[in-house]
């Protein structure tokens, strides 16, 4: 009795079959792996460089608000005093509000010890707010001196804005440390992929040249 054999187009045909899952399972593996490393990706520049570059310039404006109060809290004639008053009600302090703002939004669903150190920034900005609107700085204070001579008023500032300072460094350096580890979780869930892909392609080779 002749042997059943298969065709060598019933063989393409099965082998086929066979290898179609396989390579559209290496589709979807690339597929799945490059979206994941994109979202990585837009994770470490939509949030943790964004929050650092925040906090990076509310630390600048923070430092114009702490020299135009000690400019002004030391002798000066009117026409530059109103120019340090205008600066700081028209520019600095907007901005300072605005970037506060910001980072309150960028923490609002973070740890709560992140959350907290930006309301340490909030609240001790507020404490310059209120020492403005007493109008402690309208009135001149002595001869300019060492930032840490003893003036009433200089040391004021100094307990207001340098812890304002200490956590705004902080708060970039951290940004930064977080977005150098997504983007290292980035690579790593691109070569997992890449390793998937690779594996599932030499499997299916591997099941063709058998078969």
């Amino acid at each position: 009795m002749a042997r059943a054999r298969f065709t060598i187009s019933h063989k393409f045909f099965a082998v086929l079959a066979l290898l179609a899952p396989l390579i559209l399972a290496v589709a979807v593996a690339g597929v799945v792996g490059l979206g994941s490393m994109k979202t990585e990706f837009g994770r470490v520049f939509g949030d943790n460089i964004h929050t650092s570059q925040v906090s990076t310039s509310l630390g600048a404006d923070f430092a114009r608000a702490d020299e135009i109060a000690l400019r002004l809290a030391a002798p000066s004639d009117p026409g530059e005093r109103r120019s340090l008053f205008a600066i700081l009600d028209r520019s600095v302090v907007p901005s300072v509000d605005t970037e506060l703002n910001q980072l309150q939004a960028l923490h609002a669903t973070d740890r709560g010890l992140e959350r907290a150190r930006v309301e340490r920034l909030a609240v001790g900005w507020s404490q310059f707010v209120a020492l403005r609107d007493t109008g402690a700085l309208n009135a001149q204070r002595g001869a300019a001196g060492d930032r840490r001579g003893g003036d009433p008023l200089a040391d004021r500032l100094i307990a207001i804005f340098d812890p304002l300072s200490a956590i705004t460094q902080s708060e970039a350096a951290l940004e930064a440390t977080q977005a150098g580890t997504a983007h290292a979780q980035a690579v790593q869930t691109y070569d997992m992929s890449r390793l998937v892909i690779w594996s599932i392609a030499i499997g299916a080779c591997g099941l063709g040249i058998g078969s």
